[in-house]
């Protein structure tokens, strides 16, 4: 029996594999600025991406409830909420006492009727944090306090693909975007910019009629060490982000023409035999 679903999970996966690689041949498929990325990586990374799960990470979970608390910080009660150890009927005793775990269930049971999501104390106190750290900054405060809209689905067609994403937010004239980093140290930051290619997110977010041409663009990056940094991405990284895109997308056509989606990293070996060279 075991073995009987195994086979189907594997043909299940197959079948889900060739309908992407059907859409994408028939045009249907929709780009995004992670998808290209996992193409710049290889061919099957990017079939592997349209067929994940996309399931909530730790750090998926922590990027969100920054993304609230800094971008929308009036929505931060009316979506998190924390159980700390006061309000326990027996604060000095643990989830084993009959009484507490009574307790954090009814309290689960009403914060998921309120579609509230459940957060550790230490959780909020630093999504807090992260919200003072940048409201309070004098360079950082005015662009956030001017913000019109976030967290603004927009789509757009590029190179011949249609394309779709979320702006985290937009101004009078500027759209940015806010990421959670390991470290808002300036080097690290511009270093991280460069391999995370935040140029092609920003470039692809002016194709949309959302942002207009003579909008600016920054990336607001902040850690968890008090760290944070403002960094405009300067039209001509824009303007290598289009030619970089371009090609990638030409290299996009020849994969789906010859269908090469079973390559890995020697897709993009600068040499027919498809390995990489170590003198």
């Amino acid at each position: 029996m075991e073995i009987l679903e195994q086979q189907e999970v594997v043909q299940s996966k197959t079948e889900a594999r060739e309908e992407v690689i059907s859409k994408i041949e028939r045009g249907e498929i929709t780009l995004s600025f992670s998808a290209i990325k996992e193409f710049a990586k290889s061919p099957s990374h990017f079939i592997n991406y349209k067929l994940g799960d996309k399931k909530q990470t730790q750090a998926m979970k922590q990027g969100s409830l920054i993304h609230c608390a800094i971008l929308e910080p009036n929505e931060l009660e009316n979506r998190y909420c924390i159980l700390e150890q006061k309000d326990l009927p027996n604060p000095e005793s643990d989830f084993r006492n009959t009484e507490n775990k009574k307790f954090k269930a009814l309290f689960e049971e009403k914060a998921k009727a309120q579609n509230k999501e459940i957060i550790s104390p230490a959780e909020w106190q630093n999504a807090i944090e992260r919200r003072d750290l940048a409201y309070n900054n004098e360079v950082v405060s005015p662009y956030l306090k001017s913000l019109r809209n976030v967290e603004v689905g927009v789509f757009w067609e590029f190179g011949g693909y249609n394309w779709r994403g979320y702006i985290d937010g937009i101004g009078p004239a500027f759209c940015l975007d806010l990421k959670t980093v390991d470290s808002a140290v300036p080097d690290k930051v511009i270093r991280k910019a460069i391999n995370e290619r935040f140029h092609w997110q920003q470039f692809l977010y002016k194709q949309s009629k959302e942002v207009p041409n003579y909008f600016s663009n920054f990336n607001l990056l902040i850690d968890s060490d008090n760290g944070m940094t403002l960094m405009k991405v300067e039209w001509t990284a824009l303007a290598k982000a289009e030619s970089e895109l371009l090609k990638i997308l030409e290299q996009f056509k020849i994969c789906t023409d010859n269908r090469l989606w079973n390559q890995n990293y020697e897709f993009w070996a600068n040499n027919s035999g498809g390995y990489y060279s170590f003198e």
